[in-house]
């Protein structure tokens, strides 16, 4: 089995041969012992052999395995909500082209022509993680198969950052509300006034955080993921 664009030599011996023609698409070899060839799929190549005793044939098969050219995507960091192109190109006698997502198979291509084999794909991902795996499956006319895959990442986002109260008398209590997406779990932090009041909560899912700030308060919630971090600030006023 050889990859698809790569050469492969057929060579051959016969005696008594008037005409020797090899099919498909190399022709009369009377005059040559051995020829290179490329083929795009797999290909049954056939040597005739003829004279004015009779004639007689054999025949090879080479094996093509498929290859991607490329398996692209037009971006590999995104916020929540937007979307990514997944394009691709192969060769090789691919007769599916399987997109998986996750483990789950999102988007699958039959094709019927090399020429055709060349494609692309818009998808949404869920905001839910952190990171997306794509793989892009190919199997061709052999039964043989290849893959490859790329990687999309969520740039973190804090959809929220709010306060149930942001005008409370001397003594009363304020809650802290937050969520975020394209963080780590273990990568927040909320400050008031410069100090720091919580690290290492999820989030992902909405957090409720309460304080009894005793002056007016900046507090500042910084979320890091994979691709960078990100503040919100809020003012809680205190009345005396």
């Amino acid at each position: 089995m050889i990859k698809a664009g790569s050469r492969v030599r057929l060579h051959w011996s016969f005696i008594g041969a008037e005409k020797a023609i090899i099919e498909p698409g190399i022709g009369n070899i009377i005059s040559k012992r051995s020829v290179y060839v490329r083929p795009s799929k797999t290909t049954v190549y056939k040597l005739r052999i003829s004279s004015e005793q009779g004639e007689d044939e054999k025949t090879v098969k080479v094996k093509v395995s498929p290859v991607i050219s490329y398996f692209k995507v037009d971006k590999n960091s995104i916020y929540p909500g937007e979307s990514v192109n997944l394009s691709w190109k192969v060769k090789g006698g691919v007769e599916k082209v399987s997109i998986i997502r996750k483990n789950e198979n999102i988007k699958e291509v039959l094709i019927h022509e090399d020429n055709k084999a060349i494609g692309s794909f818009e998808d949404t991902p869920d905001p839910g993680y952190l990171k997306f795996f794509y793989k892009l499956d190919v199997k061709n006319d052999a039964g043989a198969d290849t893959s490859k895959s790329v990687v999309v990442y969520f740039k973190p986002k804090i959809l929220y950052f709010k306060a149930d109260k942001y005008e409370i008398k001397y003594g009363e209590n304020v809650k802290l509300y937050w969520k975020a997406v394209g963080v780590y779990k273990n990568k927040t932090m909320l400050k008031g006034n410069g100090s720091m009041i919580l690290i290492n909560s999820n989030p992902v899912q909405e957090r409720g955080f309460v304080v009894k700030p005793k002056e007016t308060t900046t507090y500042i919630l910084t979320v890091r993921g994979p691709k960078g971090s990100v503040k919100r600030t809020i003012v809680v006023k205190v009345r005396k």
